[in-house]
């Protein structure tokens, strides 16, 4: 029987018993007057009866509506740690998509992400890779795979997809994130990380919060004080823009109402084959425009821009997070993202360098029983 059910169940119990131990008193309170004046007999026996059979009624009361209980009630926070929990483990799904020349670079985001999981959280990756994806880095992320408990990692092929649109600097993979609601068509939502990335805390917290009434959420990006490139890509407003390299998406919700199909749409209006005058950031801009009114914004420590970290900046942070919150967040940061042209693998000088080669170094451990 569900711990709701009992708590109420526990309580009609009691009452029953009230009304028992009352029909007793009752009889005996007029035992004198029983004894002295038998015309009370009957009327006493009767309100014994009635006391019975109450009590007999409302224990049996709850059996009978357990199932509604149950289903309609809803527990609070101190019910909930009654309830008996097994020793399951949780299953995070995180997609991310890498090339021949920025595998070990994902591989290092990865093993953050493993090695700063909790004991009782399992990783499930895939890593969406296009058709020329090479064997040697096929094998390196086996060996990946085979080094952690906590996690399990998945080669998903694209193939040529997205080969007609315009790719940049960032390759046909920074647009593979657009087709992850078909591609994990088991999945309810999932956590998207790009690779140049490091993972320091376990990701339960961020992968459970609430995003059933939007597509996806993510961390604000500066572009949001910047209202002119609002109109240039047709968002009535930038109060829910948002930075791509680090979402939670609603893969459910964006299934049911064919956002995926919304984004091709995009891309084929705006990037076929060619560099486009309106989207600066392809993929980035596609996931706004088509899910604006239906973005979340997330915390800042859950997708900490590495360039945002040093000192705060008040033209970029303005009407995204204030300098004390900043402050609060800064010092407890999950997922640092590394955007933009330097990185700690490519800039002696980063802050982060020290930070990231450690995770690099666990990597190569791992990697070194393989030659390549």
């Amino acid at each position: 029987m569900p711990y709701y059910s009992l708590k109420f169940a526990n309580k009609e119990v009691f009452l029953c018993n009230f009304l028992f131990l009352s029909g007793l008193i009752y009889e005996r309170s007029f035992f004198v007057k029983k004894f002295f004046l038998g015309g009370y007999k009957k009327m006493i026996k009767k309100a014994f009866s009635i006391g019975i059979c109450a009590a007999f009624m409302l224990t049996i009361l709850p059996i009978g509506r357990q199932n509604f209980v149950a289903e309609s009630a809803s527990p609070t926070s101190s019910e909930i740690a009654l309830t008996p929990n097994a020793n399951t483990q949780t299953t995070i799904p995180i997609a991310m998509a890498t090339d021949n020349n920025y595998t070990h670079v994902t591989l290092v985001s990865i093993a953050s992400a493993l090695e700063n999981a909790d004991t009782d959280t399992k990783l499930k990756f895939y890593i969406m890779v296009p058709g020329d994806f090479s064997e040697d880095n096929k094998r390196k992320i086996q060996k990946v795979n085979d080094s952690f408990k906590n996690g399990e990692i998945e080669i998903i092929n694209m193939g040529d997809s997205f080969k007609e649109f315009y790719k940049g600097i960032w390759g046909a993979t920074m647009y593979y994130r657009l087709k992850l609601p078909s591609i994990l068509k088991n999945e309810a939502k999932c956590i998207y990380l790009d690779g140049d990335t490091l993972v320091l805390k376990d990701l339960n917290d961020m992968y459970n919060l609430d995003i059933s009434e939007y597509y996806v959420a993510g961390t604000p990006d500066g572009f949001r004080n910047r209202k002119k490139y609002g109109k240039r890509i047709k968002i009535p407003d930038m109060n829910d823009y948002i930075n791509s390299g680090v979402i939670l998406l609603n893969l459910a919700k964006m299934r049911e109402d064919n956002i995926e199909n919304k984004f091709y749409k995009l891309l084929t209006s705006e990037l076929k084959n060619t560099y486009s005058p309106i989207f600066a950031f392809p993929d980035q801009d596609t996931i706004n425009v088509a899910c604006h009114g239906k973005i979340l914004d997330l915390p800042f420590k859950y997708g900490a821009l590495s360039l945002c970290l040093s000192s705060y900046n008040e033209n970029h942070f303005k009407g995204i997070i204030s300098k004390e919150d900043w402050l609060i967040e800064k010092k407890d940061i999950a997922i640092i993202h590394f955007a933009g042209r330097y990185k700690p693998w490519n800039d002696s000088k980063s802050p982060f360098r020290n930070m990231w080669e450690k995770y690099e170094h666990d990597l190569t451990e791992i990697l070194k029983s393989y030659e390549v």
